[in-house]
């Protein structure tokens, strides 16, 4: 009986995470990769989770307001966090 509601506690606890993994193209700057980003998150859930992941925002671009071009997936999550889209799947926003 105990292990059950151990068990119960922990599946609610449980949230759905989203990650927005973006790789910038900076001047002769070493930018993390996308899956070295992905890794560190895995890592930071050990701390903060538990965490179901859910499908990624991915991007790659410049993160500076004076960049010219889209960032990938970035007006996607924008657009999902001001609908409120994001939050049927995704409890967490991991940058």
């Amino acid at each position: 009986m105990v292990t059950a509601t151990v068990q119960i506690a922990t599946e609610m606890a449980t949230r759905t995470a989203r990650e927005y993994l973006l790789v910038s193209k900076g001047k002769g700057r070493t930018a993390r990769s996308i899956t070295d980003q992905h890794t560190q998150n895995l890592a930071a859930e050990t701390e903060h989770g538990p965490w179901t992941w859910w499908e990624s925002y991915k991007g790659t671009g410049s993160a500076s307001k004076y960049a010219t071009r889209a960032r990938g997936d970035f007006d996607k999550l924008m657009a999902d966090l001001t609908s409120r889209a994001f939050g049927e799947p995704g409890d967490v926003l991991v940058l």
